[in-house]
């Protein structure tokens, strides 16, 4: 059955769909994925006064390449757009009146003096949970529906006894199983560290895992998929992880698949975009999970401007029967992604202030919604 992708991006799409067969990677990497125990009910933590938090995040404003990432690469002379961005919007529409508004309008975590502070939050069924960049990890912080708090910002590190979290925190609500999901970076052995609520209520216990990136797994982010939480990082190239979540909402060990998809050159930032399953109805049986990425005809390896998406059809019993595959190609309008060279993290300007900000220039942004209404998909 030929399968219709629609999409709502900042760049239009063209009415066909390209079919893509060639790029299908095999044989995925196994890694173990470790679960490391079962956490005390949060609502009887109480956090040590004297434990020791590790500096692993500080403030970095301005321009800051990461090790030997270059600012600007030669690029293709003939790439496309010739001239101004063709859908370059420079009219706007008067606002329509409206009779929405805000339920309820509240503060989230202050600035903790860490930049990039790396925001994240989520809605469950009584609970908000809102994510953020500490000196020494990653803050939670638990609200109700209302805005009231119910648990303060607390480092997952040390709820979690994860060792010594280093930020980038994801959090998500798992809406068919009913679970939450938060999840931060170690500050050494290339460690992803997972954290599953054993039920709807996050003030209940968490399992708790930890599993090895083959190198430093910058910029993860995690979907959600009927048969696997998806995680993609930014590994020098665009890695592609499937962790068993049936293992990871039992609370036992198991392991990962992790692909690589190959690479473009010109950009230093290589990193894919999972698509998370949202809502309560499951897509049709057999679908495979879906990452996606940009790419821009400048880049070296590109032949054109579009948005790719890949399949990860995942055998749990049998990784050697595990694919990724290039299965579409969307074409859209062309783009020009040099905004400040390739690698660039302090570039648009903001009113009445000094600090630029980062373009963020060569990746889908986090999340990709994937959505069943019954009478048809969307992502």
């Amino acid at each position: 059955m030929k399968k219709i992708y629609f999409l709502a991006i900042g760049v239009l799409v063209g009415t066909s769909v390209l079919a893509q067969k060639d790029n299908i990677l095999r044989n995925p990497t196994e890694i173990p994925v470790t679960f490391l125990g079962e956490t005390v009910p949060l609502r009887d933590y109480v956090e040590d006064p004297n434990a020791e938090n590790e500096i692993t995040k500080t403030l970095k404003e301005g321009y800051h390449p990461k090790t030997d990432w270059v600012l600007n690469e030669a690029v293709n002379p003939l790439a496309k757009p010739n001239g101004n961005d063709p859908v370059w919007q420079q009219n706007y529409a008067p606002s329509a009146a409206s009779n929405k508004s805000l339920a309820y309008s509240f503060e989230g975590i202050g600035f903790t003096s860490v930049s990039p502070a790396d925001p994240c939050v989520d809605v469950g069924p009584n609970h908000v949970i809102q994510m953020i960049n500490g000196s020494s990890g990653s803050y939670f912080k638990i609200y109700d529906k209302t805005g009231g708090v119910v648990v303060n910002a607390t480092y997952l590190d040390n709820y979690m006894g994860f060792p010594g979290g280093a930020g980038d925190p994801i959090v998500l609500y798992d809406e068919q199983a009913g679970r939450w999901l938060m999840s931060e970076f170690a500050s050494s052995g290339n460690r992803l560290m997972v954290a599953i609520s054993t039920t709807a209520d996050p003030l209940g216990s968490w399992y708790t895992y930890t599993y090895n990136a083959t190198n430093f797994p910058d910029y993860p982010k995690y979907s959600i998929w009927n048969n696997a939480y998806i995680v993609t990082t930014n590994e020098n190239s665009p890695a592609v992880y499937a962790l068993n979540r049936t293992q990871m909402l039992s609370g036992t060990s198991g392991t990962a698949q992790r692909f690589t998809v190959p690479s473009f050159g010109t950009t230093g930032f290589q990193a894919a975009t999972p698509v998370s399953l949202n809502g309560t109805v499951a897509p049709p049986s057999g679908t495979p999970a879906m990452v996606m990425r940009m790419r821009d005809d400048a880049w070296s390896g590109a032949v054109s401007d579009a948005l790719e998406i890949w399949e990860f059809n995942i055998n749990w019993n049998n990784a050697n029967n595990t694919t990724l595959t290039q299965v579409a190609t969307l074409p859209v309008q062309a783009f020009d992604s040099n905004l400040c060279g390739y690698t660039s993290f302090s570039c648009i300007d903001q009113p009445n202030s000094n600090t630029n900000l980062d373009p963020l220039r060569e990746v889908l942004m986090n999340r990709i919604h994937y959505r069943n209404f019954g009478t048809h998909e969307s992502i």
